[in-house]
Formats: C-alpha cells, sequence, structure tokens
C-alpha cells in the first residue's frame, strides 16, 4: 500500500554464469489517464520463483479511534511518512551460458521475486467497543488482498524478466550478454513499479476496495 521502495542492485558475472539483482523503485506518479494495473498472475513456463516473507507491526487500542492512531504511529515508514501496509519486491536473475556459432547465449534462465509485505495486527482487549472487531476483520482482509496484488505487480515482471532472459539474441562476450539482460531487467523493474503506483492511484491506496475502518 502506498509507497514500495527499492534496493540496491547488485551484479556478478563468473565464467560460465551469469546473475543480477534489483528491486521495484519508486518512478514519477502516475498519470491520470494511464490504465488500471492488471494484476492477474501469468503461470507456466515463464513463472519466476517467489519467496515471501510477512511481517506485522503490534496495534493497540479499543475503540476505532484508538486503534486508528496506533496504525498511524506505528505503520512501515514510506519516504512520504507511515503508511498502513507497505509491500517491497525485489528482482534476481541468473543464467547459464553457452557458446554457440552466432555468439554467447543465455541458458537455464532463472528469476526469483523476493517480496516482504509488512501489515498490521491487532488483538482485539477485553473492553473492545462493540462492531469494533467486525470491522478490523473487513479491513485486514482488505489490507491483505490489496497488498498481495502488489505482489502479483512483481511476480509479472519477473515473468516479463524470465522471458526476456530466454529470447534474448546471442551476445559476442558474455559482458555484452549480461549488460542486454541488465537492460530487459530494467525495464521490467520500472514497468512493474509504474503498475504499483498506477494500482494504488486508481484504488485510492485501496480505499475503494475496503481499506478502513
Amino acid at each position: 500500500m502506498r509507497r514500495h521502495g527499492s534496493s540496491s542492485l547488485f551484479v556478478s558475472l563468473l565464467a560460465v554464469f551469469l546473475s543480477s539483482c534489483g528491486g521495484g523503485g519508486d518512478p514519477a506518479p502516475a498519470t491520470p489517464n494511464a490504465p488500471p494495473a492488471t494484476v492477474s498472475v501469468p503461470q507456466g513456463s515463464t513463472s519466476p520463483i517467489v519467496e515471501t516473507t510477512i511481517q506485522r507491526y503490534p496495534v493497540e487500542g479499543r475503540t476505532v479511534e484508538e486503534v486508528r492512531a496506533s496504525i498511524d504511529a506505528r505503520g512501515p515508514r514510506t519516504p512520504n511518512g507511515r503508511s498502513d501496509a507497505r509491500t517491497r519486491w525485489t528482482l534476481q536473475w541468473s543464467s547459464d551460458i553457452v557458446e554457440t556459432p552466432e555468439g554467447v547465449r543465455a541458458a537455464q534462465g532463472r528469476v526469483t521475486v523476493t517480496t516482504v509485505i509488512i501489515l498490521p495486527e491487532w488483538t482485539p482487549p477485553p473492553d473492545v467497543a462493540p462492531g469494533l472487531v467486525d470491522r478490523w476483520e473487513r479491513y485486514a482482509t482488505a489490507i491483505r488482498a490489496h497488498e498481495e496484488n502488489h505482489l502479483a505487480n512483481g511476480v509479472r515482471a519477473g515473468s516479463e524478466l524470465l522471458a526476456r532472459i530466454a529470447a534474448a539474441p546471442p551476445a559476442a562476450t558474455a559482458e555484452e550478454l549480461r549488460k542486454a539482460i541488465d537492460a530487459a531487467k530494467a525495464e521490467a523493474i520500472a514497468r512493474g513499479a509504474t503498475a504499483d503506483i498506477d494500482y494504488d492511484y486508481y484504488t485510492d491506496y485501496g480505499r475503494r476496495e475496503g481499506i478502513r475502518l
């Protein structure tokens, strides 16, 4: 929800092994004329490995106002302040290389999407206000679904990169091949990060999906 940060990119090159990683960034805000992001997760031979970690921060309160204040004070930090939840995804790729008469090609490409989702966690106190438990359950369900859709954008970026690795044309050297795949990686990351921002724009950061107490 809200902003999706980036991690540093690193690249290593071995004699017959290429790898690189990078993270979803914070591109310019989406324009109002951009279409809503599609968040379906592709399946099949171009599916990346997905590694997801769920982190939770504690929320306290017996009334809506107290719980809301606790979320505002303890939610994950973003470049523009705190938010209720946050999803951060990174891409890491690797590939064997083979020599052909046409040049060096990638073989057995692998892409891993590593995602961290940060969500609020609230345990109702004994004197909780009437109706608040039901409101929280609706809120928690909506916010989890919203963040999983951000995860899906990262998976789509990983699928795109994996397909680009498989389709990479021969290069004169392993270094040139690495640079070509890195360029494809940067494009996939940019599209995935823009899809995240578009998605937040069109859902009003999930409010149109029921993310409210």
